[in-house]
């Protein structure tokens, strides 16, 4: 390049100005934010408090280098950029230093609802290390589940199922995108391979997505005794569990099978600790309303024989028996008569308005 007049007005500019400002030297030398810096070695450099709104360091050297008080900053003006351990990064986008897969990191930005960045992170780490297969597969997820692009993304987890054929959650989202495009009888068997290498409440849950897919599928005596007999498994790894119970108890109910969630409710009310903590308290209640509804409450209140009158259990067994139309204990501060009401009020919020008087 050809050093003239403007250039050498633009470094004097620079070398008189009295600022520190990444920013404000950009504009003093005339610079364009959007076109400068890429791929420009920037390495050390502290930006200190500047705003960065309109800066592209795509492919830029910023190993050693402080972002972490900079403002404007988005992923995707950093996300080809170079950083190594030195690289200081607000914390909403260290992520994007991270270069081997971090689940933890995934799940967060996804849970945040941040898809973009949990895409741009599992195919950043794919950049690093282009054999990592659970950054490929969580790449197929977020394409299925957020994006919509279904066939793509069987296409990833078959190739990572290649390479790595002994990860339940490999196969789970599999079965998951299959059972999007229709393929039911693929999803199944993909659904039966991921129980088969996992065990405990993460086995339960699958197998109720393999009976929650054979009732909205299935047909047959076959199929209605596969997802009786798929329930019990999944209840008897998962029963002190109780957003799995609940789960299993709709499963019940939309089947039409009363007498199971009988027997799910009355194991399930033998998870005392459980039940009595107040976010479970209120999801019991709904939970046994249909049963009450049909006349079980004596028996519910049999399972919960031995507790302790001034127990949320003990209420509860008294209020079952008023219901059933027996006598039950005392009830001096009506907490008793309140959970009775809540039961038989299909209508009644039970987190609302009315409040449980039990402690």
């Amino acid at each position: 390049m050809t050093v003239n007049d403007t250039h050498v007005r633009r470094i004097s500019a620079v070398l008189q100005a009295d600022t520190e400002s990444f920013a404000m030297l950009t504009i003093i030398g005339g610079l364009d934010p959007a076109q400068s810096f890429r791929r420009a070695d920037l390495s050390g450099v502290n930006f200190g408090t500047d705003n960065l709104s309109k800066f592209d360091f795509s492919y830029a050297n910023l190993s050693g280098a402080n972002l972490s008080n900079a403002t404007g900053l988005h992923w995707s003006m950093l996300v080809n950029a170079q950083f190594d351990d030195r690289t200081m990064l607000p914390d909403d986008l260290r992520w994007l230093g991270i270069k081997k897969w971090d689940r933890d990191t995934y799940w967060r930005l996804h849970d945040s609802k941040r898809y973009d960045e949990a895409l741009a992170f599992c195919r950043l780490v794919q950049r690093h290390c282009r054999q990592d297969v659970s950054a490929r597969v969580f790449e197929a997820h977020m394409l299925e589940a957020h994006f919509g692009k279904v066939d793509e993304a069987i296409k990833l987890m078959r190739k990572a199922l290649k390479i790595d054929p002994g990860e339940a959650n490999f196969y789970f989202f599999l079965a998951q995108a299959l059972k999007t495009k229709g393929e039911i009888g693929k999803a199944k068997r993909a659904y039966m391979k991921a129980a088969s290498l996992t065990d405990g409440e993460n086995k339960a849950r699958i197998l109720v997505d393999i009976a929650e897919l054979l009732v909205e599928y299935g047909r047959g005596t076959d199929k209605s005794l596969e997802i009786h007999r798929l329930l019990d498994d999944a209840f008897e790894i998962g029963k002190t569990t109780l957003s799995l119970v609940s789960k299993i108890f709709d499963m019940t109910r939309q089947i039409g099978d009363v007498r199971r969630s009988i027997t799910y409710a009355r194991e399930m009310l033998q998870q005392v600790s459980a039940i009595e903590e107040d976010e479970n308290w209120e999801n019991t209640l709904r939970l046994l309303k249909p049963l009450v509804k049909d006349g079980n409450a004596g028996e519910l209140a049999d399972a919960l024989k031995g507790m302790k009158l001034d127990s949320k259990l003990g209420m509860l067994r008294n209020a079952l028996l008023a219901i059933a139309g027996e006598k039950p204990g005392p009830d001096e501060n009506g907490a008793i008569d309140t959970i009775r009401r809540q039961l038989l009020d299909f209508d009644l919020d039970v987190g609302g308005s009315e409040t449980l008087a039990c402690a």
